[in-house]
């Protein structure tokens, strides 16, 4: 108690609380309440909390829940008012995963923890993982994607599909399909990013059935998209088998579908079924557990133990806190009331426990906490027009201790890299580069801030800027966005890119075919500035943006126009055509391409030219993932590939490109990095990256 409050806490005690050491702890709830989002948030918050001042509440003083339904006012006004009241020491929720990464930078900011019962985006954790303050009870939908991919090919099956919605909560299936797919050795035959708003799935479904899957896997927000998908697949294959994600868990489904229903199946989220948190709750309530029911419970009682341990003390105090409580490993305790007294007890006489929650362990990542690395899904299978558990099934592994999210490809699937073609150049006289940016808008700022680091990094190296053509959207420094004009950063706090940077293309000015003229020294009126190596000169050539299973996606002018006006497309065997013409005409002593793009391997394997090599940083089944997310900036300043490309150019010594790829292969996370045409190249073990940046 402070010394202000001594001489007056017998009269203002009851008028202000704030002196009284039983004033309650207040905690915010940022979820919706009312409307089709509310899927009955208030039943596990009022479980959990009655469980806990039944037990003398935290830190002595009862937690009283100060409820704000999102369905009816702006997520930011009502997180605002949250972030502005001293009283509320934590916040639970958002729901969704936009909604999360829309407001997680003001608490991060403020130093107030949030934690969500819900936002499963694999983004998440990559961004804000580490950050103390940001927090979710539900493992990220990384697990499930794993999970439904163990379960749905069972049996033997090889060929798999997939489509998901285009929004926040398909990216991860989408960004994370490929990697796991390639980790157990499935051929992906089709990998189709929906429209959500689109009813009409005809075309998304025949993209993805084309290869005739074994399995497709659906994994969308909308129920009608659903719905959708599932006639359309059931009508145009029926022997294909359909695997749904948690997003298929809802009984109009099934009233919907009829006899189109059975036999579908899919997973969902679960309480662990040894915990008793099911039945217990339906005794309490008189029905079943809603969807996150068990991680809304472990979030408030998280938050509980966390107050415990500081003392009632709110913003830094209880991030520490809560990280020291699930780090420890001392007695057990449950979930139940029973647990949770036993949990603050221990947590009280100073022996840190070992604590569970109703929807399992709450075992966080070890070094950047934030979401647990284990979770419980249901298998379902619609049987008789209801859905019923198969099994349940836990994402956590013994050998795996940290997030699925900093999952690494494995060293099963590392390639050994024929190096041993008979190509001997003789000595290099220079190098050339051409270095890339295919994609425009702030939204992709990760991809121009990699241009700019590899074109500042060949400069550093004393690259003259006449042997260096840079090709940017150039639409970030004077970005409306941007709090620093005039300012590209790959890394917050770094060097700024931008500086003195001559860039001799526009975007908007080209397309596909333009950047291939480029590479291979045409020019023309539209053209002037082009590679000009001779058989001496090694060519280095940085392509970073987006792409799909059909090459990269040029986002300049189209064919015949001078203004931007949509995609064109590089494809794979047009980027060979020109290496080998290249090679033909004696443009090139080594070539040397990276690719950042998500299925950007697909670029090499039409490549066959004697001394050109590729490296790529996702396969033809993969997406790349973004790297150093930007709270203030709200946007990633790098990608993963690229960002380690520009690290491993900058060691002394430079490795070779042999070591270069095992390397890359190992710090690169979501994706296996690939080379291409490493036969036709040669002594890759001896060949220096550094041939090529200097």
């Amino acid at each position: 108690m402070r010394p202000g409050c001594l001489a007056l806490v017998a009269t203002l005690a009851l008028v202000l609380g704030g002196c009284s050491s039983d004033a309650p702890l207040r905690v915010g709830v940022l979820l919706p309440l009312s409307g089709s989002g509310d899927v009955g948030w208030r039943e596990p918050l009022e479980f959990a909390l009655d469980n806990i001042n039944r037990n003398g509440g935290t830190a002595g003083r009862p937690i009283e829940l100060v409820y704000s339904d999102t369905a009816k006012g702006d997520l930011q006004e009502l997180s605002a008012r949250f972030l502005d009241d001293d009283s509320i020491v934590a916040v639970i929720g958002p729901d969704i995963s936009s909604g999360l990464q829309e407001i997680a930078g003001r608490f991060v900011q403020t130093k107030k923890p949030l934690v969500s019962p819900s936002a499963t985006a694999g983004d998440i954790f990559r961004a804000f993982g580490g950050q103390r303050f940001i927090w979710r009870t539900v493992e990220s939908d990384i697990a499930q994607v794993q999970t439904m991919l163990l379960l749905g090919t069972r049996g033997g099956v090889r060929n798999v599909a997939l489509i998901a919605s285009a929004d926040t909560y398909g990216s991860t299936f989408f960004d994370w399909f490929g990697f796991f797919a390639t980790e157990l050795a499935l051929d992906v035959s089709g990998l189709v990013s929906c429209d959500a708003s689109d009813a009409d799935c005809g075309p998304c479904v025949s993209q993805a059935l084309a290869a005739q899957p074994e399995v497709l896997f659906v994994a969308s927000s909308l129920p009608s998209v659903i719905e959708c998908i599932t006639r359309s697949a059931r009508a145009a294959a029926p022997s294909t088998r359909l695997f749904f994600s948690d997003s298929a868990n809802y009984p109009q489904f099934i009233a919907d579908l009829g006899e189109l229903a059975e036999g579908l199946e899919g997973t969902a989220p679960a309480p662990d079924p040894e915990s008793g948190f099911e039945v217990a709750y339906q005794v309490t309530f008189g029905h079943r557990p809603p969807p996150y029911a068990a991680s809304g419970y472990d979030a408030l009682s998280l938050v509980a133990y966390g107050l415990e341990k500081s003392g009632g003390r709110g913003g830094e105090p209880l991030a520490d806190a809560m990280a020291e409580v699930v780090e420890a490993r001392g007695i057990d305790t449950g979930w139940d009331r029973q647990g949770i007294g036993d949990a603050l007890a221990a947590i009280r006489s100073g022996h840190l426990p070992n604590v569970s929650g109703a929807a399992g362990p709450l075992d966080f990542d070890p070094d950047l906490h934030t979401e647990p690395i284990s979770s419980t899904y249901g298998h379902w299978r619609i049987d008789t027009g209801e859905y019923v558990i198969v099994e349940f099934v836990s994402s956590g592994d013994s050998a795996r201790a940290t997030s699925l999210a900093r999952s690494f490809a494995s060293l099963n699937h590392l390639q050994a890299l024929d190096d041993t073609g008979s190509y001997k150049p003789g000595p290099k006289a220079s190098t050339w580069a051409l270095v890339a940016a295919i994609s425009s808008g702030w939204e992709n700022y990760r991809h121009q801030a990699d241009a700019l680091a590899q074109y500042q990094a060949l400069r550093a190296n004393g690259i003259p800027d006449d042997h260096i053509i840079l090709v940017l959207a150039d639409d970030l420094a004077t970005n409306p966005l941007n709090s620093e004009p005039g300012v590209v950063r790959n890394v917050a706090g770094g060097p700024n890119l931008y500086a003195d940077a001559r860039i001799d293309y526009r975007l908007a000015q080209l397309n596909a075919g333009d950047l291939l003229d480029i590479l291979a020294g045409r020019n023309s009126a539209l053209l002037p500035t082009v590679i000009e190596s001779t058989a001496n000169d090694n060519v280095y050539a940085f392509f970073v943006g987006h792409g799909n299973p059909e090459g990269m996606l040029v986002g300049g002018r189209k064919a015949g126009q001078t203004q931007q006006s949509g995609l064109t497309v590089v494809l794979p065997q047009d980027l060979a055509d020109t290496v080998q013409t290249m090679f033909d005409e004696s443009r090139y002593r080594r070539l040397f391409v990276a690719v950042e793009t998500c299925h950007g391997g697909i670029m090499g394997t039409q490549l066959n030219s004697p001394g050109a090599v590729l490296f790529a940083g996702a396969n033809p089944s993969e997406s790349s993932l973004g790297a150093n997310y930007d709270k203030d900036l709200k946007s990633w300043l790098a990608d993963q590939f690229a960002y380690q490309l520009f690290v491993q150019g900058a060691t002394t010594p430079s490795p070779t490109l042999d070591a270069l790829y095992q390397r890359l292969y190992q710090t690169v996370g979501g994706s296996h990095v690939t080379v291409y045409n490493s036969g036709q190249f040669g002594e890759l073990d001896t060949v220096a990256l550094q041939e090529f940046l200097e």
